[in-house]
């Protein structure tokens, strides 16, 4: 076993704790002395090597592995139009907190905003 200094990268903090490794250490005490501004430290396999992306735990990470795949399954319909929402933190941990498993937020917020126009065009 060994210690990494990682940096969270991930947009989405609340639900989905992806870290980059910085650096690897024989000990916890080489790592703290390396750390400055990365106060992430955590015991890695000895598989795990700088520049890998880990989780919370120090496993490596594992995504739906068509990232930047030309041939990554698309939508029916390329998405070309951008909504923005503003809130408080306090406003959006609540919705991330409530959040099914492996839901997105946009895609919950997306939902939530076509439910309510089709409430109201019904309505009229």
């Amino acid at each position: 076993m060994k210690y990494a200094n990682a940096t969270k990268i991930s947009t989405q903090n609340v639900y989905n704790n992806e870290l980059r490794v910085d650096s690897l250490h024989s000990t916890f005490d080489l790592a703290l002395e390396a750390s400055g501004q990365t106060p992430i430290i955590i015991e890695v396999s000895d598989n795990i090597r700088c520049g890998d992306y880990i989780d919370d735990n120090g496993n490596l990470f594992t995504s739906h592995k068509n990232s930047g795949n030309k041939n990554a399954q698309q939508g029916e319909e390329p998405k070309k139009s951008w909504i923005q929402i503003r809130c408080t933190q306090a406003e959006k941990a609540l919705i991330v907190r409530n959040l099914r498993d492996s839901e997105k937020l946009s895609e919950f917020m997306l939902n939530l905003a076509i439910n309510e126009a089709n409430d109201r065009q019904s309505n009229r």
